[in-house]
């Protein structure tokens, strides 16, 4: 917070002339980015620490248990890992935009409500209602862009796992019947890949915070 603003007492007048530069904005930005970065070396770091050692964890345990379906498995992992990923961020973003989507006909919702004595007075009812369906007129067809976006981006996913699980089982299930493992040790690899691919999913997402 110091060398923050330290720097900050450098720039000239005219930056804090600027809106996003007001008094307010700059006390919540000593606030908050001192925050982040305590968040980026604690919680990211040992976030960082965790996802490695899983990683290292699962790959020794299924080269160890069957290290041929451990390669296939490992090969297969990227995708999995890719699809859990997309979901939670495609989620993630999906929420922010649609409440920023409607920060304008909430104001306008507001100040209609502030000023109702107005607005009565001067029978602009019907005004404002026609104004505020003008202005949900963009957020509306944004969510109908973000919901086909999201059900093409997470049908895709959910298949592409889906595709990996086949691939897994089938080669699972050919491996068992040549004899070389047993479904036991199928099942444990199967499990321990699975919880791995969450684990790196959601230190994936986590990091885009």
């Amino acid at each position: 917070r110091e060398k923050l603003l330290s720097k900050i007492l450098t720039f000239e007048v005219n930056w804090f002339d600027e809106d996003e530069n007001s008094s307010g904005a700059i006390c919540s930005r000593l606030a908050k980015e001192a925050n982040v970065v305590r968040s980026l070396v604690g919680e990211r770091a040992s976030l960082l620490v965790q996802t490695i050692s899983a990683v290292t964890v699962a790959c020794t345990l299924g080269l160890a248990i069957a290290w041929r379906l451990a390669i296939v498995m490992i090969a297969a992992q990227p995708v999995i890992i890719v699809c859990f990923y997309t979901q939670r961020v495609l989620l993630k973003k999906m929420s922010k935009k649609a409440i920023k989507s409607q920060d304008e006909s909430s104001k306008l919702a507001a100040e209609a409500v502030s000023n109702i004595r107005t607005i009565t007075a001067f029978s602009s009812q019907e005004r404002i209602l026609k104004l505020l369906k003008t202005v949900q007129e963009g957020p509306r067809k944004e969510s109908i862009r973000q919901s086909w976006l999201a059900g093409i981006v997470l049908a895709t996913s959910r298949s592409l796992i889906s595709c990996t699980s086949v691939l897994n089982f089938w080669y699972g299930g050919k491996l068992i019947s040549e004899g070389k493992i047993t479904s036991k040790a199928f099942f444990e690899m199967f499990t321990i890949f699975v919880t791995t691919g969450f684990v790196i999913a959601d230190a994936g997402a986590m990091t885009t915070e």
